[in-house]
């Protein structure tokens, strides 16, 4: 998933992402650190344009 998601970042330009969840929420600190990630990916493609 993060693989794809970086792909679409470096073809369409970093966009607000949205983290969904059906059921099985993970704790406060594993959401962060997903949320981190995602931060990480956005920079990364707005360093290789």
């Amino acid at each position: 998933v993060w693989d794809l998601l970086e792909e679409a970042y470096r073809c369409f330009g970093v966009r607000p992402t949205l983290l969904e969840r059906d059921s099985n929420f993970p704790s406060f600190e594993d959401l962060l650190a997903e949320v981190n990630k995602i931060k990480d990916c956005q920079r990364r493609a707005k360093v290789s344009v």
